[in-house]
């Protein structure tokens, strides 16, 4: 077996729901934008993370501003109903060793 690789399976993305990659961290509201006001007004709940592979990942920071991100964007609901978040979606669910 020298010269294969395991196929490593990982927890499912929460975005894309793929398993060929390890999950990052993605901030639901940014850190950047972990402000007084914010604190005050989220505490703790400012700190929720979702769980996303890397290309899903660097897609949502191509696609939203911090800003956007923190004020329309906090939860996975959220960024899968937007409709450039769905078309990546189906794209990437189609590549499932794609790693961008």
């Amino acid at each position: 077996m020298a010269g294969k690789t395991a196929n490593v399976e990982y927890p499912p993305c929460e975005l894309c729901a793929r398993t060929t990659q390890p999950p990052t961290e993605h901030h639901l509201i940014p850190r950047a934008r972990h402000n007084k006001k914010v604190k005050r007004d989220l505490g703790k709940d400012r700190n929720k993370v979702a769980m996303i592979c890397r290309p899903c990942h660097s897609q949502l920071h191509k696609l939203f501003t911090e800003k956007e991100l923190e004020r329309e964007y906090y939860t996975i609901e959220l960024l899968k109903a937007h409709p450039d978040v769905e078309a990546w979606i189906e794209w990437v669910s189609k590549r499932p060793n794609w790693r961008g």
